[in-house]
């Protein structure tokens, strides 16, 4: 009698130290699976950050050019160049801070500010600079 009392205790120790285990690691797997998609989904968000600045810079770039390029008379013509080159410099803004509120580093958000400076040709002619950089 006494060895089938101990033989029912051990399964019920044994088995509520196994769900309790089970438990803990799965509660534990988990967490790492969190983890890990947290971390992929913000490689992935980082890297299209990344991918439509670079993008805004060129198009803001493009519509610098473009404005300069503008010899016309026409006023009109230079106050839509003029336009487009702003809302180009905002987008390009935008995206910028997107990618400093991304970045992980401080060396990512002040190389972004860097791009952004390097491509914003009115900050140039603030300056007294003329001519592409």
């Amino acid at each position: 009698m006494g060895a089938s009392i101990v033989a029912v205790v051990g399964t019920i120790v044994g088995g509520a130290l196994g769900a309790v285990l089970g438990f803990v690691f799965e509660r534990r797997n988990a967490v790492d699976a969190s983890r890990r998609a947290r971390a992929e989904t913000l490689r992935q968000e980082r890297s299209t950050a990344y991918a439509q600045f670079a993008g805004a810079l060129g198009v803001y770039r493009r519509a610098q050019i473009d404005r300069w390029d503008t010899n016309s008379t026409d006023t009109g013509v230079a106050a839509d160049a003029l336009g487009e080159a702003r809302r180009q410099r905002d987008a390009a803004r935008e995206a910028m801070f997107r990618v400093q509120l991304l970045a992980g580093t401080r060396s990512v958000r002040e190389g972004a500010q860097a791009a952004f400076n390097a491509m914003d040709i009115s900050s140039d002619e603030r300056r007294g600079r003329q001519g592409c950089t």
